[in-house]
């Protein structure tokens, strides 16, 4: 009722119900929607998963193939007038096998969340969230290394302005601390 268009109230009208009662059972319906619709993605996401493994498998097998000596045999035969030569090269190896097997690679860590821009963009989330949470007040113009850190450890919110006058080492550590509290597992060196 409530997917047509319905409003809960009018729903529970209906159905000779309290509004609280279409109120429970909805997020109970949402609980489980959301339960089976991770469970589905999961399921999707190790199929996939499965498939590149088996496709980066077949691009190294392809890869040994071409490292192996080549054999061509042509026999030379007077009496019969055919001919029969050996010519032996060696394997150099086909590079468009490794380059599949680096589209595995890049499309795996892709499907799992583990490049840059996806690790970036859970790591804004996750500011937003905390931000929308509390108030954080930051004093930009006060604000060191030690501070910055802190506040990467504590899930907060890095202005772009501070973050763009660190120096390498340091922002590579506020991004360690901040995937970090995304992943809920420290990042080693952060």
């Amino acid at each position: 009722m409530l997917l047509r268009g319905m409003r809960p109230y009018e729903v529970a009208k209906e159905l000779g119900v309290t509004k609280k009662v279409i109120s429970m059972d909805m997020k109970k319906i949402m609980a489980n929607w959301r339960d089976s619709c991770v469970r589905d993605f999961e399921s999707a996401q190790a199929t996939q998963l499965q498939k590149l493994a088996n496709l980066e498998r077949t691009y190294w097998d392809g890869w040994e193939r071409s490292l192996k000596e080549k054999r061509v045999k042509r026999v030379r035969d007077a009496e019969k007038g055919g001919f029969h030569e050996i010519i032996e090269e060696d394997g150099v190896g086909n590079p468009k096998f490794l380059d599949g097997v680096a589209d595995c690679i890049k499309t795996t860590a892709k499907l799992l969340g583990l490049n840059e821009e996806d690790m970036i963009e859970r790591v804004r989330q996750r500011s937003a969230q905390l931000a929308g949470a509390q108030t954080v007040t930051i004093n930009i113009a006060n604000m060191n290394v030690g501070d910055v850190l802190a506040a990467a450890e504590r899930g907060e919110p890095i202005p772009v302005d501070v973050l763009s006058k660190l120096e390498p080492g340091d922002l590579l550590q506020v991004h360690q601390k901040m995937i970090g509290v995304v992943t809920g597992s420290p990042v080693a060196g952060g």
